[in-house]
């Protein structure tokens, strides 16, 4: 496709497009890569009456942006369609916890710990 520069001569703008492209295939290729190497620990929902959980983990290769462990991961207890207990390090945010709408910053010390801890908020509020 020939267009215009800003001098008024025809430039072929293909080469910058078909670099555009590699780079994001580059970029969908490290991303493919990063999550085949993920390991899924759980993927559960449970009925937690009068609601429901859910509990997703995985081991990640890297940490995510924000968090220092290797661990992905997102518990949340649902009723009637809001939201009362999450926990989660979404990239950039690192651990943080959410409790009736308000978030809050969480310290991870582990697996078993983190369950321990949303439980214990899940039961607060049932």
């Amino acid at each position: 496709m020939q267009a215009p520069d800003r001098h008024g001569l025809e430039q072929d703008h293909r080469a910058d497009d078909t670099n555009v492209f590699i780079d994001i295939l580059i970029l969908l290729m490290d991303l493919i890569t990063s999550v085949a190497k993920a390991r899924k620990i759980t993927r559960t929902r449970l009925v937690v009456s009068p609601g429901f959980a859910e509990l997703v983990a995985w081991e990640v290769p890297e940490p995510v942006s924000g968090s220092p462990h290797r661990y992905k991961y997102r518990l949340a207890y649902v009723v009637n369609g809001v939201c009362r207990v999450r926990y989660d390090n979404e990239r950039g945010e690192g651990d943080h916890r959410h409790l009736d709408g308000k978030e809050r910053s969480y310290a991870f010390r582990g697996l078993d710990r983190l369950l321990a801890d949303f439980w214990r908020d899940v039961n607060q509020r049932r």
